[in-house]
C-alpha cells in the first residue's frame, strides 16, 4: 500500500495544485435551505447542527472533488455536536475518500478562538475514521502525545 506522502504527492500531481479545501461549517453561515431541513429532521439542537454540517460538507466535497487533492474538516465544529456530530464527521470523511480526496482531520487543541470555542462546547470524541491528524506542538500537545509516524495513515505535527 502506498504511504500517505506518496498518495498526497500523487493527488497533488494529478490535480495540479497543492491547494486543499477547509471544511469549517458554522450554523450562522450555512444556507437557509440546509438549516431548514436540519430543523425539520429533529427538535434536538445538536442533532440539527450535525445534520446541517454533514449535508453542507458533503455538498462542498461534491463541488471541489474534481479540483483539489484534499479536504480538511475542522473536528472542533463536529465535536461540538456531540456523538451525532462525530458520526456526521465520519460520514463526511468517508464521502471525501469515496470521491478520491485525501482527508486531513484538523483536530488541534489550543487552536484559534473559534475552534477553541468548539472544543470547549464539545461532548467528547467518539470513534470515527481518520487518516491524518494535525497536532500543534507549540501548544504543549507534545507533552501529552508523542505520536509515532505511521507511513500509511500519516501524522502531521505543526512546529
Amino acid at each position: 500500500m502506498p504511504t500517505y506522502i506518496e498518495r498526497l504527492n500523487l493527488a497533488i500531481r494529478t490535480k495540479q495544485t497543492p491547494a486543499l479545501v477547509g471544511l469549517d461549517p458554522r450554523m450562522d453561515q450555512l444556507p437557509a435551505e440546509i438549516l431548514e431541513r436540519a430543523r425539520q429532521a429533529s427538535p434536538d439542537k445538536r442533532l440539527q447542527m450535525a445534520t446541517a454540517y454533514e449535508e453542507f460538507c458533503v455538498r462542498v466535497i461534491d463541488v471541489v472533488a474534481p479540483l483539489v487533492p484534499a479536504v480538511k474538516p475542522q473536528v472542533a465544529f463536529f465535536e461540538e455536536c456531540g456523538p451525532d456530530g462525530m458520526e456526521a464527521l465520519n460520514t463526511v470523511m468517508r464521502h471525501a475518500r469515496k470521491r478520491g480526496l485525501i482527508v486531513i482531520a484538523d483536530a488541534k487543541r489550543g487552536d484559534i478562538g473559534s475552534t477553541a470555542e468548539g472544543y470547549a462546547a464539545a461532548a467528547g470524541f467518539q470513534r470515527f475514521e481518520k487518516r491524518i491528524e494535525l497536532f500543534n506542538v507549540r501548544r504543549n500537545i507534545h507533552e501529552i502525545i508523542r505520536p509515532e509516524v505511521d507511513p500509511i495513515r500519516g501524522i502531521q505535527t505543526l512546529e
